[in-house]
């Protein structure tokens, strides 16, 4: 389930976003690649454990929960259908999981290549809806709120000390709530405000 991109023929492959009929044909096509290739690799698991059954067809794959899932995350996405915040969220997370955490691992890395793939951007389609535009902050005014420099701010999206949020086309934002957060820690720890002590010579901080 892990790995580089390696074909044409599944979910690494990346669509371009045309219009609302393209864009669902689209969706459809990379649902359908993910619904195979997860139903693959438990039918391989179910004959390494000795339990050998028929694959699934793929209608039977389209109305399974997951194919459910992934058809409310591509409509959400587009703006056809609203739902839960929360909800929304929980589904993505638990869609990325399954395809890219390692079995029996507690943590995993999310790779930058994943949010270029089609599943990438109709995950992050839907989940950027369920924010309003002014909940998001681009990190060059994350930095800016937070008197750190750009490059902290990146650093710190690149290993995932800052939460974030990524639109279809792969760009980062901020959510507020992260922003404030980090607000009351550098007041707790250093005030009313959070400015660099007069000896600090740290070149990520602004001065």
């Amino acid at each position: 389930m892990n790995g580089e991109p390696h074909g044409h023929d599944d979910f690494y492959v990346g669509v371009a976003i045309a219009s609302t009929a393209e864009t669902a044909s689209a969706d459809q096509a990379a649902i359908d690649q993910v619904l195979r290739l997860v139903a693959e690799y438990h039918n391989r698991l179910g004959t390494d454990l000795g339990r050998t059954s028929a694959a699934p067809s793929l209608s039977v794959l389209r109305r399974s929960p997951l194919g459910r899932k992934l058809r409310r995350l591509s409509a959400v996405g587009r703006g056809d259908e609203d739902a839960v915040a929360a909800t929304v969220r929980r589904d993505a997370d638990d869609i990325v999981a399954l395809l890219l955490c390692p079995l029996a691992a507690t943590d995993y890395q999310i790779p930058s290549w994943f949010w270029q793939t089609s599943l990438g951007r109709l995950i992050a389609a839907a989940v950027y809806r369920t924010y309003r535009p002014d909940d998001l902050f681009c990190p060059a005014t994350a930095a800016e709120r937070l008197n750190l420099d750009r490059r902290t701010i990146e650093r710190w999206l690149d290993d995932g000390t800052l939460d974030s949020v990524r639109d279809e086309t792969g760009s980062r934002f901020i959510p507020a709530q992260t922003i404030e957060r980090l607000r009351d820690v550098a007041r707790v720890l250093q005030g009313p405000t959070w400015s660099p002590p007069a000896s600090a010579t740290d070149a990520d901080l602004v001065a």
